[in-house]
């Protein structure tokens, strides 16, 4: 996958992700969350998922574990 697709791949699975979850109040944690979300879904793009409803699904749930 090139990574212009990539790029437009994870522009669309994070928003779904991150309507997903509830992010903490307070700024610090939010930032870190978000970060870990963003790791998540570049290492599920980098196993080849293309489906941005599932990148976004299972990011979700591996946070909420």
């Amino acid at each position: 996958m090139r990574i212009k697709d990539k790029i437009d791949l994870f522009n669309r699975a994070f928003p779904l992700a991150w309507c997903q979850i509830t992010p903490p109040k307070d700024q610090t944690l939010s930032w870190e969350l978000s970060t870990r979300l963003a790791d998540t879904i570049r290492n599920l793009i980098n196993a080849g998922i293309d489906d941005p409803q599932a990148i976004a699904d299972a990011a979700a749930a591996s946070l909420k574990k």
